[in-house]
């Protein structure tokens, strides 16, 4: 801000191009605002005793108002504290419980993974059987067509040598031809 002042036009003494009545009037002026001045200081340090009778009455006022507010400033800081204890209490459980949920959460996937298995396994085991009852299917049926070709060439063999079957029934792996009853002969 100094760099913006031009040194060359500027005058210390400004009073002193003023006229005479301008020099008067400031002085005037400054004789007032000096006597103002005096006169708060005066009355500052030199003030009535009613005026102390308020100013006692005032600060007795402001020490019980104080002593409420600070009264109420600890009871303050005290449930502060309590709330605090509440808090790190909250944290800890919130901690632990974050914990749980972790390990929870890891064996829930450790389960979702061996159900996952189990239910592979399951499927494999369904192909086993029912690739099982399909060999036991043909088995059965190859079973059943070995037994009526022999029991047809046993049976209708001794049909034709004068026997008097009609059917034949296989129990115990053995067939038996039969003249009542069992699978019809067909010769």
């Amino acid at each position: 801000m100094l760099s913006m002042i031009d040194y060359k036009s500027f005058n210390a003494y400004p009073w002193k191009d003023r006229s005479f009545y301008a020099r008067i009037s400031a002085s005037v002026v400054a004789l007032g605002v000096l006597i103002f001045v005096a006169g708060s200081l005066t009355g500052m340090f030199l003030a009535p005793s009613v005026s102390d009778t308020a100013c006692e009455q005032s600060i007795g006022v402001y020490n019980q108002s104080n002593q409420g507010l600070q009264s109420a400033l600890n009871i303050c800081l005290e449930n502060n504290k309590i709330l605090n204890d509440k808090a790190d209490s909250c944290v800890v459980n919130l901690t632990r419980s974050n914990n749980e949920l972790a390990k929870c959460k890891l064996d829930l996937n450790a389960s979702n993974t061996q159900n996952a298995d189990l239910a592979k396994q399951v499927t494999d085991l369904t192909s086993k059987n029912e690739l099982i009852y399909s060999t036991l299917q043909n088995l059965s049926s190859n079973y059943s067509a070995l037994a009526d070709n022999y029991a047809q060439r046993y049976c209708c063999q001794l049909v034709r040598w004068g026997f008097n079957y009609t059917g034949y029934s296989v129990s115990d792996n053995e067939v038996s031809c039969t003249a009542t009853g069992g699978i019809t002969l067909t010769c």
